[in-house]
């Protein structure tokens, strides 16, 4: 089997309960960039989170809740360790494939609100899940998004 160059991560199950009749829409843009991929001389697998017998050979647990970022974080690790691809490509918004709430080390009421920022960083990197950014100083991984909207089945945006 070839290297795998890129390895599409997102939960099926999300995307399906999401987009209901136009999630077949969905599946075919996947599967067209696979195709363009294949055009480019990139291989590219497409891996669903919350596949168990997937993610049960890459010795993890399926995710079924696609908001929780210690089972996605988990879950990705897992990806990465079986394929070692060249980057990781995340389909969907956090409520598909959860961002990694750390805690904003200049949080400070009534200068800067945010407790947290939503972040894709600790997926890049080889470190434990966890909310503090200081444990991911050393990205490994090359990570991107292609984001929907949150809370939108509006299948035309993504």
């Amino acid at each position: 089997m070839p290297k795998i160059s890129k390895v599409i991560v997102t939960n099926c199950s999300a995307l399906q309960a999401k987009y209901l009749k136009h999630y077949q829409r969905v599946s075919q843009a996947i599967d067209a960039l696979i195709k363009a991929d294949v055009a480019r001389g990139i291989t590219t697998r497409l891996i669903a989170l919350d596949d168990g017998p997937t993610m049960k050979r890459l010795g993890a647990a399926p995710v079924l809740d696609p908001e929780d970022p210690r089972e996605n974080k988990a879950a990705i690790d897992a990806v990465w360790t079986g394929n070692r691809p060249d980057y990781i490509l995340i389909i969907g918004a956090p409520d598909i494939v959860a961002h990694q709430n750390l805690f904003n080390p200049v949080y400070a009421p009534g200068d800067d609100d945010d407790r947290f920022a939503p972040s894709d960083l600790p997926y890049a990197c080889d470190a434990p899940y966890s909310q503090q950014i200081a444990d991911f100083r050393g990205p490994t991984r090359v990570v991107g998004r292609i984001p929907d909207l949150n809370g939108s089945g509006d299948a035309h945006y993504i």
